[in-house]
């Protein structure tokens, strides 16, 4: 329940509350690694926070799953200034995408064709 507050309330731009929600659940089992603690990630950054909001937005980058939120977390890399990072990061959705189903090809063409761009751009 409190994660779809956090979700909301990033939606409405209220990123003090998904941070308010997101230290109440910071501690559960549900949080770690997990979209919502992206969000709260992404909260952070709004806020200015961003070496806390850096510790949670890496939470998520695993191999084969989050690629859209692994992009956002690459530009927000190269943003910082740290390209060496930004770079592995958007290598490995490359790399990966090789390896996708038809059906996840498809699904995430947008993300990986724009991870491709940001490589040539490095």
């Amino acid at each position: 329940m409190v994660s779809k507050l956090v979700e909301v309330y990033f939606l409405v731009e209220a990123y003090d509350k998904v941070v308010d929600y997101g230290n109440r659940i910071l501690n559960h089992s549900e949080f770690k690694k997990s979209r919502t603690q992206f969000i709260y990630g992404l909260a952070l950054e709004k806020l200015g926070d961003f070496e806390k909001a850096e510790d949670n937005l890496r939470q998520i980058d695993i191999r084969y799953s989050f690629y859209e939120e692994r992009l956002i977390l690459a530009k927000f890399l190269m943003s910082r200034h740290k390209t060496d990072d930004a770079k592995e990061i958007l290598d490995e959705l490359q790399k990966e995408s090789q390896h996708m189903t038809k059906f996840n090809k498809r699904q995430y063409r947008p993300t990986i064709l724009e991870a491709e761009k940001l490589l040539l751009e490095l």
